[in-house]
């Protein structure tokens, strides 16, 4: 498969982590990851930090926005940068479903999405899955030295 023309983000077996208020194996969609910090004070962490191996071939830049973004401002970040066009964009009266949005991205080899936190740990990058086996958990205790997630390259 040739690269796309626009930039897109990967990482692979990337260790990242999610706070939360009940445990689960399998993520659903668009379920957020990112450092220890970000996960321990998002909004809906209640106690429970897990952590997951991610892997995302494609990932779209987003903003970061409170309570982690809607579909229309991925669409618009997807448009400014030339994932979809501004035709497809603009087909968009109001927010398309979760569903719809990753369908369309995933049309275009989307498979994630990838920000710059700048409300729960300023500065540290988040992950974004499409799919529940793009993130396999992993088994706890985990070690407290564990690396946080890096910026991608």
């Amino acid at each position: 498969m040739s690269l796309p023309s626009w930039r897109t983000e990967r990482c692979d077996d990337l260790l990242c982590f999610h706070g939360t208020d009940r445990e689960f194996t399998v993520p659903k969609p668009l379920t957020h990851f990112g450092s220890r910090v970000a996960a321990e004070s998002a909004p809906r962490s209640k106690g429970i930090l897990m952590a997951f191996r991610l892997t995302i071939e494609n990932a779209l830049r987003v903003p970061d926005s409170p309570g982690g973004g809607d579909t229309w401002e991925w669409l618009r970040s997807a448009a400014d940068q030339g994932v979809i066009s501004e035709d497809e964009f603009l087909r968009w009266e109001t927010s398309p479903t979760e569903d719809a949005a990753i369908a369309l991205l995933s049309s275009k080899g989307i498979d994630g999405l990838v920000y710059e936190n700048d409300y729960e740990d300023p500065g540290s990058t988040s992950w974004v899955i499409f799919h529940g086996h793009q993130a396999v958990r992993v088994p706890v205790p985990f070690p407290e030295d564990v690396p946080e997630a890096p910026a991608p390259q």
